[in-house]
This record gives structure tokens, sequence and C-alpha cells, in this order.
């Protein structure tokens, strides 16, 4: 979970249902069941204090692989929350709108 927190792209959510233990999670929350919370809830603290180090020292050392390594992240989580392209009037202007946006981007970055 703390890994979804800091890094861009990671979804806490996918994580936990990796791990099995979505239901449990939801779960605990609604029925506030604090011998889940308490443990998850520290790991979580821990958790991300121990990724903002590792961040920091990847930075600090192989910072544009560290770029990329986001970057990639963010744009594999697209694929997961976009639907896909439609062929009809909505889904070409969608491809224009993001071809200007992207345009706009390039400019505001030079």
């Amino acid at each position: 979970m703390s890994a979804g927190i800091v890094i861009p792209g990671v979804s806490q959510t996918v994580i936990l249902m990796l791990f099995g233990i979505y239901e449990t999670y939801l779960a605990a929350i609604a029925t506030l069941n604090f011998s889940i919370l308490i443990p998850m809830g520290t790991g979580l603290i821990f958790g991300s204090l121990l990724c903002l180090v590792l961040i920091h020292f990847l930075f600090k050392y192989v910072k544009s692989h560290t770029y990329f390594a986001i970057i990639g992240f963010i744009l594999g989580s697209l694929f997961v929350l976009y639907p896909g392209f439609s062929l009809t009037m909505e889904g070409a202007i969608s491809i224009l709108l993001f071809l200007i946006c992207l345009l706009i981007g390039f400019k505001l970055g030079s």
C-alpha cells in the first residue's frame, strides 16, 4: 500500500487485490476492526518512509532512470484506466483534444 501512496501510477487497490486482502481491508474499515487496521497502518507508515528513502537514493544516483521508471508506471496505469478507442465522433474529439494538449505540453516544456 505504501508504494501506491508514494509512486504515481501505482494503485493501492490493485496491490491489495493482487495479494488477495482487499476484501479483508474493506471489511476492517467498515467494522472498524483495529486488530487489522493498526498493523496495516503501521506498515503503511514505515513502508512509506522506506519508499521515500529509496526514491531519494535513486534520484541522487540514477536520476534519469528513476524518472523513466515513474513515467513508465504512469503510462502503464493509463491502459488500465482507459477503456479503449472508439471510432465515433466522441472518440475522434478525444483523440484530437489529446493531440492538442500534447502539443501544448511540448510547447510549454521547451
